[in-house]
C-alpha cells in the first residue's frame, strides 16, 4: 500500500520544525553554560574579571526568555556578584543600577521557576537596599525559606541577609528565621554551620541559643570541634 501524500507532507513539516527549534535552543544552551561555567569562577577561589562577567551577561535576556533553569539561577548570581563588587560609598549610582538589574533578572527568574528559594533570596537582597519595606523583606525572605528550607547554599544566602535586615523584619520573619537556625544546627556540615551562625546580630545570636536543647550531645561536639567556634559553642 502506497503511503499517503498528505501524511508524508505533514510528517516531513514536523520535522522541520522539531529542526529548527533545535537551531534556536543550542546557542541558548550554549549560553547558559557559560554562565554556569562563569558564575563557578566568580565564586569560586580563582580570580574573574569584571570585563568576563559583563561579556557572559549580554546573553542574559536569550538565557532568561528561554527559562533555562541552570543558566537563569547562573544570571542573578552574576548580576549579584556584580553589585557586590561596588562600594556604594564611590559608587552609588553604579551600585544602584546593578541592584535594579538584580531585581528585575530575579523577578524574570521567578517567572520562569516560581519555587526557585535562591531567586526569592536574591530578590529579598535587591529589594533590601532599594527601599523595600519590612513586610515586604519579611515575606521574601519566607518564601525563600519554604522553598528552599535545607539547600545549603540557599541558607547560607539566606543568613548573608539575617545579618542585614532590621529588628522588624526579624520579627516578623521569626518562624522562618527559627527554622534556618534549627536546619543549620542539626543538619548543616559543622565548618559551614559555624560560618553561618557567626558575627550575627545580639537577636539572631540570643535565637541560636534557644534552640541549642534541640541539639543532640554528639552533634554539639561536632561543632565545638571547629575552629573559631568558641563564642557560638563554648565548651564547658
Amino acid at each position: 500500500m502506497k503511503a499517503d501524500p498528505v501524511i508524508g507532507v505533514i510528517l516531513l513539516g514536523a520535522a522541520a520544525c522539531v529542526c529548527g527549534l533545535a537551531l534556536k535552543t543550542i546557542p541558548v544552551s550554549v549560553a547558559a553554560r557559560e554562565m554556569v561555567d562563569v558564575r563557578r569562577v566568580a565564586f569560586g577561589k580563582d580570580p574573574v574579571s569584571s570585563a568576563a562577567v559583563d561579556e557572559a551577561l549580554t546573553r542574559a535576556d536569550a538565557v532568561l526568555a528561554a527559562c533555562q533553569p541552570q543558566g537563569v539561577t547562573a544570571v542573578v548570581d552574576l548580576v549579584t556578584w556584580k553589585a557586590d563588587q561596588i562600594d556604594p560609598r564611590q559608587d552609588r549610582d553604579a551600585w544602584v543600577a546593578d541592584l535594579r538589574q538584580v531585581e528585575d533578572y530575579s523577578r524574570r527568574g521567578l517567572a520562569c521557576e516560581p519555587t526557585d528559594g535562591a531567586l526569592w533570596a536574591r530578590l529579598a537582597f535587591a529589594r533590601w537596599f532599594l527601599g523595600g519595606t519590612a513586610e515586604e523583606q519579611a515575606k521574601l525572605l519566607g518564601y525563600s525559606q519554604s522553598y528552599a528550607p535545607s539547600e545549603f547554599a540557599v541558607i547560607r544566602t539566606r543568613f548573608f541577609q539575617w545579618r542585614r535586615v532590621s529588628p522588624a523584619v526579624l520579627a516578623l520573619a521569626r518562624d522562618h528565621l527559627e527554622a534556618d537556625i534549627r536546619t543549620t544546627l542539626l543538619a548543616v556540615p559543622p565548618r559551614d554551620a559555624v560560618d553561618f551562625l557567626s558575627d550575627l546580630p545580639p537577636a539572631v545570636f540570643d535565637m541560636v541559643q534557644e534552640q541549642m536543647p534541640l541539639v543532640p550531645p554528639e552533634r554539639i561536639e561536632a561543632l565545638q570541634a571547629v575552629k573559631g567556634s568558641e563564642m557560638l559553642f563554648p565548651v564547658p
